[in-house]
């Protein structure tokens, strides 16, 4: 449901409060006291059956969204995101989202260049918490992967972490710490992605969640970690975690790059 339409749907149940007590104040004016009381309950459950409702359609298309993209499905996902963007208004506070998420299909694509033109389109000064350290890790691990400006990727994995540590964030870190030659740092923060590896499926926020899906998890970490001992020489390791890797029965750029090094 859109903001716009969200709005509307409170207007109204304000005016048919609005109405119904001035129904029952020509009628009854003695119950003028009862009537207020019952007018604001019923405008309340009123806001809070619109707000579960808004809750629920929110998170079907949120559900439909993910099983598309743990599908493959990227360009369908892409181009329900770029419509949802285009009707939101401006004021919309997941506008932003929208092209974070869009940035996030182009990234699973690896076509990181265009993941990188969505990313560059986010005003991260208004974005919250959450969303600031997601796209701080995400433009990373587009210049990472580019081979592009290795040192703005460590500053910006800095910065998502001076946010929260997510797996993802620690794990780049370690593999820009191995590209930048400093190989006891990077095995200092492979330790510390151990000690921290976390099977939370999800964190909230006031504004954004952060959701790990199976392609987080099997894919993405698998990955990384995989590819860190496959640039340490270490392929017995490299090859545990590139082979869970390339498991996945759907496509995605770093499960086919996982079946190339192994």
């Amino acid at each position: 449901m859109s903001k716009s339409k969200f709005k509307l749907l409170m207007i109204w149940s304000v005016i048919l409060g609005i109405f119904l007590g001035a129904i029952l104040i020509r009628y009854d004016i003695y119950i003028l006291p009862y009537l207020f009381g019952y007018t604001i309950a019923a405008l309340v459950i009123i806001f809070i059956v619109i707000f579960l409702i808004t809750l629920y359609i929110a998170y079907r298309n949120f559900k439909l969204q993910m099983k598309m993209l743990n599908m493959g499905k990227y360009e369908e996902v892409i181009k329900e995101l770029l419509n949802k963007h285009k009707k939101a208004s401006k004021s919309f506070l997941y506008k932003q989202q929208y092209l974070g998420n869009v940035a996030n299909c182009y990234n699973r694509m690896g076509n990181f260049e265009e993941s990188l033109n969505y990313l560059d389109k986010i005003n991260n000064d208004i974005a919250d918490k959450n969303s600031k350290a997601l796209n701080y890790v995400l433009y990373a691990h587009n210049l990472y992967f580019l081979g592009m400006d290795i040192e703005k990727a460590e500053e910006l994995v800095n910065k998502s972490r001076q946010l929260m540590d997510m797996p993802e964030t620690i794990l780049l870190d370690a593999l820009i710490k191995l590209e930048l030659g400093e190989e006891e740092k990077a095995a200092n923060i492979i330790e510390e992605y151990y000690r921290l590896k976390s099977k939370k499926k999800y964190i909230l926020g006031f504004y954004t969640q952060i959701v790990f899906d199976e392609y987080t998890k099997e894919v993405n970490e698998n990955f990384m970690l995989g590819y860190y001992y496959f640039k340490l020489g270490s392929m017995g390791k490299a090859n545990k975690y590139l082979s869970q890797a390339a498991k996945c029965d759907y496509k995605n750029y770093f499960s086919d790059k996982a079946k190339e090094l192994l």
